[in-house]
């Protein structure tokens, strides 16, 4: 594992912790290239919640907003929906967090 996978991995684990203690949370996923251990100073950190029920707009709004400046980089797809992504930056680093149902997971999977 590069030692950038391990602060990515750390500060990833910081992020999940908070999210995690949201309301309907079930799990959440470090992915990509920081769970491989092939991350590079170039990475961004990804990861996935998956939610029996989302949580407020607001709730997920004040989570991003207690890891980071709260400034999104980008978001894509509807909390409307049930599934979204968005990103933000953290000391430089891009951090990509995806936002999903169990259930919408579960059918994808099927």
């Amino acid at each position: 594992m590069t030692s950038e996978s391990e602060t990515l991995m750390s500060l990833g684990r910081s992020i999940l912790e908070r999210y995690a203690a949201l309301p309907g949370a079930a799990c959440g996923a470090i992915t990509g290239s920081s769970a491989e251990g092939k991350a590079d100073h170039y990475s961004d950190l990804d990861m996935t919640v998956y939610y029996d029920v989302l949580p407020s707009e607001v709730d997920l709004r004040q989570t991003r907003e207690q890891v980071s400046d709260g400034v999104l980089v980008w978001s894509m797809g509807s909390y409307a929906d049930g599934e979204f992504a968005e990103a933000f930056n953290i000391s430089g680093v891009e951090v990509q967090v995806g936002h999903t149902l169990v259930s919408k997971w579960e059918a994808a999977i099927e």
